[in-house]
């Protein structure tokens, strides 16, 4: 029996400074950027800390169109994609990984506290 796989990652978090758009001469465009999402974890004395995780994305074309609108800094989106892995060799010959999800879709989200 074949076991089936699923590569699909669902991010909600809030957009960070510094994200990237870059369009080619052929009209296409690809954005990198990073999503923030919350998390907690217990500390030596037993309380609970906030954490926090930063998620690289990047989109190409097929959700380009309203993109401008929502990789603005704060923002709270919703991501899906499968995630992907670059392996290279950093400028001192170290191997290093990227890892990050590879939008299919991007939706800008509301939170309660907003209405």
């Amino acid at each position: 029996m074949e076991l089936k796989t699923i590569n699909q990652c669902l991010i909600v978090g809030l957009v960070q400074a510094g994200g990237k758009i870059k369009t080619f001469e052929d009209g296409s465009a690809v954005a990198n950027f990073q999503v923030m999402t919350q998390g907690y974890k217990a500390s030596m004395d037993g309380k609970s800390e906030h954490t926090a995780e930063y998620t690289n994305i990047q989109v190409y074309n097929q959700v380009y169109d309203d993109l401008y609108s929502l990789i603005i800094e704060g923002n709270y989106i919703l991501v899906r994609g499968p995630l992907k892995t670059h392996n290279y060799v950093d400028k001192n010959k170290r191997p290093r990984q990227f890892i990050m999800v590879m939008a299919k879709d991007i939706s800008l989200m509301t939170r309660v506290k907003d209405l």
